[in-house]
């Protein structure tokens, strides 16, 4: 009896085919349409960047310190050709350059160091604000007055102010404001001088511009004698216009 030919493998494989296309079609025209892709609005697009950059976790930040560095790195010097023996004279220019601006700021820092202990020495005791008049510490007051008037007269104005010194110091001790005593310091004249008495404001620049020239080095001429003179005018003044108590 003859084989039929739908019952051949051939045929079984065929059929099995066709079966299975017909599924996968029915399959995708049983699943949904998908959506047509939509482009984003540019307006959308800023709006959500600004609000991203403004959120304090993900705001770009870059310290100076960052900056610098990437500047940097990203910085290519010129190849500079320099003689030969340039670079080693140059370095050795720089050195000494150095050592010079060293040493002169030693010299001045002993140099202030040197100022400052003349002009504080008469403070500390150690000499006495009559050191330049000499042996004119025990004339009268009228006597160093005179003196005072001569010495000025033959230009000898740092003299001339030792013996001011003194005399104001007769003076003042006289009107019964300080105790004179040749041994007795600038510093201990401005203790015994009371604040609170006449004249004691003018007493202490006296005092402090006899001691620049005295013992700090400052030069006395015709003008700064001057001004000097009409500081011993004023404090005698005032002492002289104090009400006695």
């Amino acid at each position: 009896m003859p084989a039929r030919p739908w019952r051949s493998p051939r045929a079984v494989r065929v059929l099995l085919l066709a079966l299975l296309c017909g599924l996968c079609l029915a399959a995708g025209s049983a699943a949904p349409a998908r959506p047509p892709f939509q482009r984003a609005d540019a307006g959308a697009i800023r709006r959500q960047t600004r609000d991203i950059l403004a959120d304090p976790h993900f705001r770009p930040q870059k310290s100076f310190a960052q900056w610098l560095r990437e500047a940097l790195s990203h910085w290519k010097a010129r190849d500079l050709h320099m003689p030969s023996g340039l670079g080693g004279f140059l370095g050795i220019v720089l050195v000494v350059w150095c050592l010079a601006a060293l040493l002169a700021i030693l010299v001045h820092v002993i140099w202030t160091i040197v100022t400052m202990l003349r002009a504080a020495r008469p403070a500390r005791g150690g000499a006495s604000l009559a050191g330049l008049a000499g042996g004119e510490a025990s004339a009268s007051y009228d006597d160093l007055q005179a003196r005072m008037r001569v010495l000025a007269a033959k230009g000898a104005f740092r003299p001339a102010l030792g013996v001011m010194m003194v005399a104001l110091l007769r003076w003042l001790d006289r009107a019964g404001v300080v105790k004179f005593h040749a041994s007795k310091t600038n510093g201990d004249y401005l203790r015994d001088y009371a604040r609170a008495r006449a004249g004691a404001g003018y007493f202490r620049r006296f005092v402090l511009a006899f001691d620049a020239i005295a013992y700090g080095g400052v030069t006395c001429g015709p003008r700064t004698y001057e001004r000097m003179l009409d500081l011993f005018e004023e404090i005698r003044h005032d002492v002289a216009q104090e009400p006695q108590v």
